[in-house]
């Protein structure tokens, strides 16, 4: 065989692996995230949001977007079990209702 179509055939066998690896990886953090939170309905459309601990109420806003899985990493590495702490997924998130054109106000308003 000549050099060319062994490195075409490792060339397709990576890329099988690469693909391979993934869609194992997205299955495994989809199941992460799947089951452990609630929806909650309101004006704006759904919010999902997680919470934990116990104790005097936190809202845990994590930068400018993503799920409640970054509210909560933030939320367990600095409160841990002491508070109640809330985290929601901001618009467009995981399984929050996406609005075009949504400011910080309408988030904090949801």
């Amino acid at each position: 065989m000549s050099p060319l179509l062994w490195f075409l055939l490792a060339l397709l066998g990576g890329g099988v692996s690469l693909a391979i690896w993934f869609a194992f990886d997205a299955r495994r953090a989809y199941a992460r995230i799947t089951g452990h939170s609630t929806i909650l309905p309101s004006p704006l459309g759904d919010i999902q949001f997680k919470r934990g601990g116990t104790g005097l109420p936190v809202l845990v806003i994590h930068g400018s977007g993503g799920g409640y899985d970054q509210g909560e990493l933030i939320a367990t590495a600095v409160l841990g079990t002491h508070f109640d702490w809330i985290a929601p997924s901001r618009f467009g998130y995981l399984r929050s209702t996406f609005h075009h054109g949504a400011t910080f106000d309408d988030q904090a308003e949801a």
